[in-house]
């Protein structure tokens, strides 16, 4: 199956709405916007500006000026962020963006040291310790158990180890849509590096190009993994999105 840029991004953004949900967040349409909550963690309370129509500018306008919902993020697609639209969050301060990049994977062998094992429906305390541990969110690790307990039981989500000399070293999640989003994407410490990133990554790909659907997309962040190991370039990842993410002052 081939998308053009239009599909990919509406793929995208439909598939990153239904991993949202699958660990508690609720996404609802408000006058032209998207709003994203969740009742234990902040950093997913936002608002989306993705459309550019008369009612979702109104509608920017006021959430920039009041803080509607008492969320103080917005997150604006850059492809549709006019002058107008600009000027609207001018008084905000500016937050980095979030890049979304997708690509079909070519027909290849990805061998790897490291093999990717699927997560059991009974091992979702042991794959949400690795979270915490990974991300470093050892004060977060009951609110991520709660969240990654919810999870494992979405059927359009799948869960992951990196198993590296028989030990687990990381985790990773993959959604099964039209396009499979790699998400929490994570090395322990002790077993974190360029060249192991890498290695996890390979396996991953190896798996994922052998579905129906050789699509994939995911966030690229500045730190994260993804982002270190340079793959972009080595499999024609293009970017298909990027949001720049304003905190509303006062």
């Amino acid at each position: 199956m081939t998308y053009d840029r239009h599909a990919v991004r509406a793929l995208t953004l439909a598939d990153n709405f239904a991993w949202l949900r699958s660990f508690g967040c609720t996404i609802e349409e408000r006058a032209g916007m998207t709003l994203i909550d969740h009742p234990l963690l902040p950093e997913y309370e936002a608002w989306l500006f993705t459309r550019a129509s008369q009612e979702a500018v109104a509608q920017l306008r006021r959430v920039a000026s009041s803080g509607a919902e008492g969320i103080h993020t917005i997150y604006i697609d850059d492809d549709i962020a006019t002058d107008e639209v600009r000027d609207i969050v001018s008084g905000a301060r500016c937050d980095g963006r979030n890049v979304t990049v997708a690509t079909q994977l070519a027909m290849r062998g990805w061998t790897s040291p490291v093999t990717l094992q699927a997560a059991k429906a009974d091992e979702w305390a042991a794959w949400a310790d690795l979270y915490s541990r990974g991300f470093a969110r050892h004060e977060l690790a009951e609110v991520d158990r709660i969240r990654w307990r919810l999870a494992f039981s979405a059927q359009n989500v799948e869960h992951w180890f990196f198993v590296d000399g028989g030990e687990r070293t990381g985790v990773c999640q993959t959604t099964s849509g039209p396009l499979h989003g790699i998400y929490s994407f994570t090395l322990l410490p002790e077993a974190r590096g360029v060249r192991a990133a890498f290695h996890a990554l390979r396996a991953l790909l190896g798996h994922l190009a052998g579905q129906p659907s050789r699509w994939i997309y995911f966030e690229v962040l500045n730190q994260s993994p993804l982002a270190r190991t340079r793959v972009q370039p080595v499999i024609g990842l293009k970017r298909v999105r990027s949001l720049t993410g304003y905190t509303l002052q006062g």
